[in-house]
């Protein structure tokens, strides 16, 4: 039996005996991935229309479409649950690009990095090595020069490789049954805080000009996303080894704690592309606001132009 043939039997013998809770949670999720792909059309048409800097385009693009990818691919895992850790590995390494684009984004705004840093240089501007959550108060300050600013970008970076390369030894661990799930999910742990770390300290750069774009908004949605996407599977398989979930007819406990961990993502990426989209309205940040000016002094222009205006008496 090849093993494709083995693959589509598997499958359907999934969706044949599947219990009513799965087949519930399958419907629900695919009700609600729809809804979020409605919104994500939507976001992209604003960025199209509303967006003039073709860089800030691009990365805004990209952000669009973390939600619906990390949603589908979530959904397609429920249904095909052998394909559950190549979907997650594509969303990980999706996510950390999204968190590295965040920065991309800010560069973008800015003009590049070295306007950044000349910037920051200008307004007197350090690097503090203790962003908000970070109660070190004995960390130094550092200058906010260019080759700075790289090696901060360089901490961020390092955790969209580090992932790919183990969820490289995730797949072949998965097929040589080899039990070190849980290591690995502490060492993505890991390399999320670092990453996590090294973008909160960007996220305090330039926050004069960078919140009348509504910044840390975007960063704040992007960070929670990409927290909750890694501690919750963490949480999930450590539950695992603990027996909470149990091997079952059609589904192992390793199985079990993905599909749930899918299922709980759908709604998740749902929720914040409603944020999101509520909070980002093109009339509450600059990065709409010049088209919509123009566009709205354009509209008064041409009401303008067509009003009749006398010129004088016809006698």
């Amino acid at each position: 039996m090849s093993l494709k043939y083995s693959c589509h039997l598997c499958n359907a013998i999934f969706f044949l005996d599947i219990e009513s809770i799965y087949l519930v949670a399958i419907i629900v999720s695919s009700l609600v991935i729809a809804a979020t792909a409605v919104l994500a059309v939507i976001h992209l048409y604003y960025i199209h229309m509303l967006v003039n800097n073709e860089n800030v385009q691009c990365d805004l693009y990209y952000l669009a479409l973390l939600f619906p990818i990390i949603g589908f691919c979530s959904l397609l895992a429920m249904f095909l649950p052998r394909s559950a850790r190549l979907m997650y590995a594509v969303c990980s390494t999706y996510i950390m690009l999204s968190l590295l684009k965040v920065i991309a984004l800010m560069r973008d705004i800015f003009g590049g990095r070295t306007v950044l840093a000349c910037y920051l240089l200008n307004h007197q501007e350090i690097i503090r090595l203790n962003p908000a959550p970070c109660c070190c108060i004995c960390l130094p300050k550092v200058c906010s020069s260019e080759r700075n600013i790289r090696r901060l970008e360089w901490m961020v970076l390092q955790s969209p490789i580090i992932r790919i390369l183990l969820e490289i030894i995730n797949v072949i661990a998965f097929l040589e049954q080899v039990g070190i799930m849980v290591a690995i999910d502490i060492v993505e742990t890991l390399s999320m805080l670092v990453a996590t770390y090294g973008s909160h300290i960007m996220m305090e750069l330039g926050k004069e000009k960078l919140n009348r774009y509504r910044f840390s908004i975007i960063f704040h949605i992007i960070n929670i996303t990409h927290i909750v996407f890694t501690m919750q599977k963490l949480i999930l398989d450590f539950s695992g080894e603990l027996g909470l979930f149990v091997d079952g007819a059609l589904l192992r406990s390793s199985s079990k704690a993905m599909f749930w961990n899918d299922f709980a993502l759908t709604l998740e990426m749902f929720a914040l592309s409603v944020s999101a989209t509520k909070m980002l309205n093109p009339r509450k940040t600059d990065l709409f606001k010049n088209a919509i000016d123009a566009k709205t002094n354009n509209g008064i222009r041409g009401r303008n132009s067509n009003r009749f205006e006398p010129t004088g008496s016809p006698l």
